[in-house]
């Protein structure tokens, strides 16, 4: 089972991600899973801290795990987590 890895969020990174996702939304405004999750595969920063935009109470979202096991033949794409909250 892949384990959660810890992941330090730096604000001049999110940002050149966060321009580089408009940027390619611009250029293609319908993407497929596929694409999104290529991009987000080498964009990770992004994730812990759109999600935080969703569920606020749990920030900071300080751990990250790609293709994560679930149970059996499943996995999750993305599992990020806070420490803090548990």
């Amino acid at each position: 089972m892949k384990e959660l890895r810890k992941i330090q969020q730096r604000l001049t990174v999110i940002n050149k991600q966060l321009r580089t996702f408009k940027s390619l939304l611009d250029r293609q405004p319908s993407l497929g899973e596929r694409e999104l999750l290529d991009f987000f595969k080498h964009h990770e920063q992004l994730i812990p801290s759109m999600v935080s935009q969703v569920v606020p109470q749990m920030s900071p979202y300080d751990y990250i795990a790609r293709e994560y096991d679930l149970f059996g033949d499943f996995t999750c794409d993305f599992v990020i987590g806070s420490r803090e909250s548990r």
